[in-house]
């Protein structure tokens, strides 16, 4: 089939990314010293792929894209961008780039991921930095809620509508095998400074989450505002000790999740008697770090909350 013909037949699927709950092509590793930033691939299916005009994208690697200093305020746009004139030189139509003025001409399109404002002057981290990809979500009809596929099998924000009883569900961002589909009309009742997007980040081998009944470690986004929650133990069963430094996070946050300055928090401790509390500092190079109190099987991230940069 033509590529033209192929186009016209998957059109309808719309463009956008093809988030499977990793955060596919976000920005990583946004670095001064060389004025570049990272497009990432998603961190589950260590792929990030996407469709714009019926073609398909797929990037498997990180790919590094150069944003140069300027001596006017400039506008950076990261894109796929779809050139029909590359069929015919054998070429994939679609490829990811930046872009300082989006060409239509000659059928081009393009689906822009990111956008950088840079100053004159200014720190390649100083600039604003907007996500602005859209994703492909589908549709699902069921007549029961028997009839639901499993949560983990469906594209991030896909949504269902049940016929009996009538309702219409989302699926929940969270790592494989913690999402889960939620009504609709519980998330819009929410409170507005409730409505966060909630992120998953369960156990590992060092560190273990949920424990005593509260949450599974979770980073929730709103707009700027970046909150966490949560209990964490140490995997190894034993309790954790006043001096020492822990990474109750394991590992560190995504570029576009830490604060400009570090900031530090009080939170608590498992044990009631004597009271014991835990200081956790979010570093502007993402860390995580935690010490505290006293002896504790647990501590919590609750009330951990910040803007980010």
């Amino acid at each position: 089939m033509p590529a033209k013909d192929w186009s016209s037949v998957t059109l309808g699927i719309g463009s956008g990314v093809l988030d499977e709950g990793g955060a596919p092509y976000r920005l990583i590793n946004v670095n001064n010293a060389s004025n570049t930033v990272t497009v990432a691939i998603d961190s589950i299916t260590k792929y990030s792929h996407a469709i714009l005009r019926g073609f398909y994208h797929k990037i498997t690697a990180n790919q590094v894209l150069d944003i140069p200093a300027v001596t006017s305020t400039t506008t950076y746009r990261i894109a796929l961008q779809y050139d029909p004139e590359r069929n015919s030189v054998g070429e994939l139509p679609v490829k990811l780039g930046v872009f300082t003025s989006l060409d239509y001409t000659g059928g081009k399109d393009y689906h822009v991921l990111h956008t950088i404002v840079r100053q004159p002057n200014q720190l390649l981290t100083d600039a604003v930095r907007t996500k602005t990809d859209v994703k492909v979500t589908p549709q699902l009809l069921v007549d029961e809620y028997a009839s639901l596929p499993p949560a983990d099998s469906v594209l991030y924000g896909t949504t269902v509508l049940v016929r009996l009883p009538f309702e219409v569900l989302y699926q929940s961002r969270g790592d494989p095998g913690a999402r889960t589909w939620r009504k609709l009309t519980e998330y819009n009742n929410l409170p507005a400074d409730e409505r966060f997007d909630w992120t998953l980040r369960g156990s590992t081998a060092t560190y273990v989450s949920p424990v005593a009944g509260g949450y599974t470690r979770a980073l929730g986004r709103r707009g700027a505002t970046r909150k966490m929650r949560g209990r964490v133990s140490l995997a190894s069963g034993n309790d954790m000790t006043p001096g020492n430094t822990y990474s109750p996070w394991s590992g560190t946050l995504d570029t576009d999740d830490r604060p400009s300055q570090a900031c530090a928090f009080t939170t608590t401790v498992a044990g009631s008697s004597p009271v014991g509390f835990a200081r956790v500092e979010i570093g502007s190079d993402g860390s995580v770090t935690a010490w505290v109190s006293k002896a504790a099987a647990w501590l919590s991230f609750d009330g951990v909350e910040w803007e980010a940069r």
